[in-house]
């Protein structure tokens, strides 16, 4: 994936280290919380949020799932009506999702389309900015690593998985996946 940080590496799983981080904050009981997400967008869109929901309740959290149509949920996430929620998105590279998902939203420029938390930071934004306009290949892949890194360090989103799909064609045709998880025509070409 163009545009990967090979520096990003995941969190241990620390629920007792969670539970001191709560106790701390003056939460020691947990909070109740509703967990978004769509059941018909993603494979297993629902079943993934309410493991994540699992998850939270070992910490102590009261975590509810609220799993709705794609079609609503795209646009209640937009209006920030939810205060947790799962989503993915696919792109050729890194560079597209950064601006979707995390350049701060300016309808002008195309950023930020698809980031619905409104997360802004300066530092990504300029990252970003100057890797989407960089034509060479590997100093942009550069400054992408570094965008991303700064979001993870900000905790802008939370990477839980990057789902995998099989194709398979008869032997006379090739199918090459994209990364947008879509299965379209372009991807289906006859063997060579």
């Amino acid at each position: 994936y163009f545009g990967w940080s090979p520096n990003i590496r995941p969190e241990p799983f620390n629920p007792a280290g969670a539970r001191e981080l709560l106790k701390r904050a003056g939460l020691a009981s947990g909070f109740n919380l509703t967990f978004h997400a769509s059941n018909d967008r993603y494979p297993n869109d629902a079943a993934v949020a309410q493991t994540i929901a699992q998850m939270w309740t070992k910490l102590g959290l009261k975590a509810e799932v609220e799993a709705i149509p794609g079609s609503v949920f795209f646009g209640r996430a937009s209006k920030q009506e939810f205060s947790a929620f799962a989503a993915q998105y696919g792109s050729e590279e890194a560079g597209s999702g950064i601006r979707a998902l995390l350049l701060t939203p300016d309808p002008a420029i195309g950023a930020g389309t698809a980031n619905r938390t409104r997360y802004s930071n300066g530092k990504v934004d300029a990252l970003a900015r100057e890797a989407l306009m960089q034509m060479d290949e590997t100093k942009r892949s550069a400054w992408l690593e570094k965008a991303i890194e700064v979001a993870i360090e900000d905790q802008a989103f939370i990477p839980v998985f990057y789902p995998i799909f099989d194709f398979a064609a008869k032997r006379d045709l090739v199918v090459t996946p994209r990364p947008q998880r879509r299965f379209n025509a372009l991807m289906v070409a006859p063997a060579r």
